[in-house]
């Protein structure tokens, strides 16, 4: 017992000593076991190879890529609306925002910024824009190219109307293998994580990430057990803008998507937890997440991409993730189980001693899942956490699942096979 305690804080201290030069990933497709690595001495599982496709997106997002004029409309309201209401200062200070207007329209009325015409100036913008920009002669393309242009601009558009975003799809392969209480798995994921925002700033991130996975657990006694679990990773990431997403939409070419610096790191996650089994039925599990999770990043430019000049630029010595606790109860009778857990606590009294105005949100916190066992490898499942419900079916490896998010009226589907 005392050298199994002793491996694990050799463990530790190796990847204490190692974690400044790794990164992490914004995707988390870390596998339940290694996320509760004391669970890894409860479960046989052996995958030898899977894949899990997940797409989700509101119902705006949806809109703009069946048909983008008619989000594009909605945006040019909003925009109107939003620039009725600037004094002629902003737009002296905004020149590039009446350099994307009589690009597209040489009748747009270019102020001259001669004081004594300032009234008479700013009533012709204004009229310009209720009476030009969104009239019928204005066409939908010519619009929606102008919205487009300074889509980045979150100053430009009315804030507090959101217009659509959170278009997100993830194509992950993956692979695992746990028995005796060891395991370890692999995966590899391609990403689209969408902004919030099709318009009005905000970024979006397109990734691809390789990740390694190992864990072991061992029983300290009848009742309690202890889990560690490490996981390595390579990423490549860049950020895409607003605007460029929207053009890519537009002229149907994805191509036109990536206009920013790419990103390479490197990183590692660690977590460790406790289960304690109080009977057949009924267990606990504490887990501390990242701990730590460390990463490192390089900057690649587009033009050296290019010309394949491999000039990488350090950008940071490391960055940390926030580490979490978490809280769970896991009941299980016959062909019924429930699993509850409590986490985002610790992550987000930290968040608030680093963020000045953050307010702790209770409801990110709680998390209820309940299965119901139709048969070996046959199982389904309902699940609560905030404001998203979701339904899920497991079938002799086959899984599918829907999924929606009140608060954005997010619809997302997953569809996957374990081999």
């Amino acid at each position: 017992m005392m050298k199994k305690i002793m491996c694990t804080l050799v463990l530790v201290s190796v990847v204490f000593s190692l974690s400044a030069a790794f990164v992490p990933f914004s995707y988390n497709r870390t596998s339940s076991f290694f996320s509760s690595p004391a669970t890894i001495g409860e479960v046989e599982e052996d995958t030898p190879f899977g894949f899990m496709v997940d797409v989700s997106s509101d119902i705006k997002g949806l809109s703009f890529l069946s048909s983008p004029l008619s989000v594009t409309e909605e945006a040019a309201e909003s925009m109107a609306l939003s620039l009725e209401k600037k004094d002629m200062e902003w737009w002296k200070d905004n020149a590039e925002v009446i350099s994307v207007f009589s690009s597209f329209d040489s009748s747009f009325p270019v102020p001259s910024f001669d004081e004594d015409n300032e009234t008479f100036e700013l009533w012709r913008i204004r009229n310009y824009l209720t009476s030009t920009f969104l009239s019928s002669s204005y066409t939908k393309e010519r619009r929606a190219y102008v919205v487009t242009a300074l889509a980045d601009d979150e100053d430009v558009f009315m804030r507090e109307k959101k217009i659509g975003g959170n278009s997100d799809l993830y194509l992950s392969l993956f692979g695992e293998k746990i028995s005796d209480g060891f395991g370890w798995g692999w995966n590899v994921n391609l990403g689209f994580d969408g902004s919030e925002r099709l318009f009005g700033g905000g970024k979006s991130i397109f990734s691809l990430d390789t990740r390694g996975e190992i864990g072991y657990a061992f029983s300290v006694t009848d009742k309690l057990t202890i889990g560690i679990s490490c996981i390595p990773s390579l990423r490549m990431e860049t950020y895409i803008l607003p605007s460029s997403y929207a053009l890519s939409r537009l002229q149907g070419d994805m191509l036109s998507l990536f206009t920013e610096d790419f990103r390479f790191g490197t990183g590692i996650e660690v977590n460790m937890g406790l289960l304690y089994r109080v009977n057949e039925e009924l267990s606990f599990t504490i887990d501390g997440r990242n701990l730590p999770s460390l990463y490192s990043y390089w900057g690649l430019s587009l033009s050296d991409m290019a010309s394949f000049n491999l000039n990488f630029n350090r950008l940071k010595d490391t960055w940390v993730e926030l580490p979490d606790g978490v809280l769970g109860a896991h009941w299980k009778r016959g062909r019924h189980s429930v699993d509850v857990a409590m986490d985002s606590i610790v992550s987000q009294l930290l968040w608030m001693k680093e963020v000045d105005g953050y307010e702790f949100d209770f409801m990110l916190c709680p998390k209820v899942k309940y299965s119901y066992s139709l048969g070996k490898q046959k199982t389904l499942t309902a699940y609560l956490e905030n404001s998203l419900i979701a339904f899920a079916l497991d079938y002799n490896g086959f899984s599918f699942s829907l999924s929606y998010k009140v608060e954005d009226n997010n619809i997302g589907m997953k569809i996957g096979y374990r081999f």
